[in-house]
């Protein structure tokens, strides 16, 4: 009897609880974001959980180059309210979410009453883990190692299983990338409205002081803050989930380049698992009360990547100033039935044809230049364009109902909104890749005016390259706002190749905006399929619909049969 009690009362705690952890989350970040200190020259800067603020101040690179400049107007292209929804998201990361911003604001609290004297101890008493792809010491070592790191996939993918490893260590987590990897992570996505992932300045000074320390801080310093790096390698990442509960140990940092929804699945299930045998035997000890508490907040479901990432990557992550600007160009307008960009000051602004909506088009991602992949072996461009072309029709194929959407004003009786996609954009790391799909998909604004032809023909397929801009030089010499408009043109007018986050070394850090603009288009899109490589991967994970991806090509380069989903 008292186990049916205990059983039913676990059932009615998982409900209320993430309720009432999306309440008290909301209340506590409106109270931490404004004091906590941010990564960056200007401490005091704020992230506001005003959706239309991402709020971060300039700051420099070791180049002094400005990576992080002031931002507006998020909500523009996106609004939270429809972008993610907090309660697919476990609720164990709800919670840890409001603890997490509680210690933050009493780390905050405890450095100001250190500011008289200087003394950075007060961190001795907090226990962090790091998200890393940076360059430092590793254990002990007096040579400076740069972290393997890798691409964006390697590096964010396994996020959720972080969150898991803090919330079961009461760890404190953030993300740190060093200054030249390329630049700091802020640079190109900022936290989201419910927690704050930025490494403090003051954490990163205590470790600039670490690694230089003198023989008269050391024995103190290895007493009280003790750090271990892990590769995210597999035999590196088991070493580090054998240590990341020590509570000796100051600071974990590492990475694992699995992306860990494996290892995070069997967590979830073993705890979920272990908490029914505890209730089962009617035999719960005060040592594991904690544990079992813990574990009455899992649900089958969040064992699955795929059951929350879409959601847990907004909440988490949003474009910065620069990469939000260039995201713009894409998007439709519902309040005003425009696109973003075309509807503001003309100079220097591009736009899309026929704007995405959200939720509304499909994303095909060919990597083509992967190691293994044919093209990049044999440099046979007859083998990109049946490969690229594959992946268009394998996009088209995983969505039913879709027509062609003509003009996002004049709607015509013969072409209607589709149902679940109106268009298909191509990301790729490949400038041919590009041309190809200019050259083959036309965008002419065909209209169906058939009935027994087949919709899924009439698609628009987009890429970068059918951005338009106006024209600086004036037609006829007449005044920009009178009958006569500005000639167009297109923005780009020569496709590259997209340079790689880990190897590519550009004069400008706004380079790599391009491989965050791919990244947000994709967690917009309804569906994404992929080939080779981990970011089509992550692409799929922050979609809408995760378990509408899949792999269009298998086995370095064989392609495979895609057929209709849901």
């Amino acid at each position: 009897m008292g186990g049916g009690k205990l059983v039913c009362n676990m059932v009615i705690h998982k409900r209320t609880r993430r309720i009432m952890a999306i309440i008290m989350l909301v209340i506590t970040v409106s109270l931490y974001t404004s004091t906590i200190e941010l990564n960056g020259n200007n401490l005091n800067t704020a992230i506001d959980i005003d959706p239309g603020y991402n709020g971060y101040n300039g700051n420099s690179n070791a180049n002094g180059t400005t990576v992080i400049t002031n931002t507006e107007g998020f909500q523009t292209v996106v609004d939270s309210q429809n972008l993610f929804d907090l309660k697919n998201i476990p609720a164990f990361m709800m919670d840890y979410f409001e603890w997490h911003g509680q210690q933050l604001q009493q780390m905050n609290k405890d450095a100001k009453e250190s500011e008289i004297d200087g003394n950075d101890d007060y961190l001795s008493k907090y226990r962090f883990l790091v998200l890393r792809c940076a360059k430092g010491k590793r254990n002990g070592k007096e040579d400076f190692v740069e972290d393997r790191c890798g691409g964006l996939s390697d590096r964010l993918k396994s996020f959720p299983l972080f969150l898991w490893y803090a919330a079961t260590t009461n760890r404190i987590l953030f993300i740190r990338w060093g200054r030249n990897r390329p630049a700091p992570i802020e640079t190109f996505m900022v936290p989201g409205n419910f927690w704050n992932w930025t490494f403090p300045d003051a954490l990163l000074r205590k470790i600039e002081k670490l690694e230089g320390s003198d023989d008269i801080d050391k024995n103190h310093d290895e007493n009280n803050f003790t750090r271990l790096y892990f590769d995210g390698l597999e035999s590196q990442h088991k070493q580090m989930v054998k240590r990341v509960g020590e509570r000796g140990v100051w600071m974990i940092e590492g990475n694992d380049y699995t992306g860990g929804s494996s290892r995070y699945k069997t967590f979830v299930e073993s705890a979920i698992e272990n908490a029914s045998k505890s209730i089962s035997d009617q035999n719960v000890s005060n040592k594991s009360n904690n544990n079992l508490l813990f574990a009455s907040m899992l649900i089958p479901s969040d064992a699955f990547y795929e059951n929350f990432y879409h959601d847990l990557f907004h909440a988490t992550f949003r474009p910065s100033f620069g990469v939000q600007k260039a995201l713009n160009a894409f998007f439709y307008d519902s309040n005003t039935a425009k696109n973003i960009e075309k509807g503001k000051e003309r100079k220097l602004e591009s736009w899309l044809p026929v704007p995405l909506q959200r939720n509304r088009y499909v994303v095909a991602h060919y990597r083509a230049n992967y190691p293994r992949e044919p093209y990049r072996k044999s440099r046979n461009r007859t083998i990109l364009l049946e490969t690229t072309i594959h992946a268009v029709e394998c996009a088209k194929s995983r969505v039913r109902g879709p027509k062609v959407l003509t003009d996002s004003r004049n709607m015509s009786s013969t072409s209607t909104r589709a149902q679940e996609a109106s268009a298909i954009y191509v990301a790729s790391d490949t400038a041919l890749v590009f041309e190809a799909v200019r050259d083959v998909y036309h965008n002419d604004k065909t209209k169906i005016t058939q009935k027994d032809t087949d919709p899924l023909d009439f698609i628009n397929v987009w890429t970068y390259l059918d951005l338009l801009s106006y024209d600086m030089v004036k037609k006829n010499n007449s005044d920009d706002d009178g009958d006569n408009k500005l000639p167009t043109k297109p923005t780009v007018s020569l496709a590259e190749d997209p340079p790689h986050l880990n190897f590519a070394q550009p004069d400008d850090v706004s380079a790599f905006y391009t491989i965050f603009v791919d990244l947000f288009l994709m967690s917009y899109s309804n569906c994404v399929v992929y080939g080779a490589g981990g970011f089509g991967i992550l692409g799929s994970l922050v979609s809408y619909r995760p378990w509408c991806g899949m792999p269009y090509s298998v086995n370095h380069g064989t392609l495979k049969h895609c057929s209709a989903y849901g």
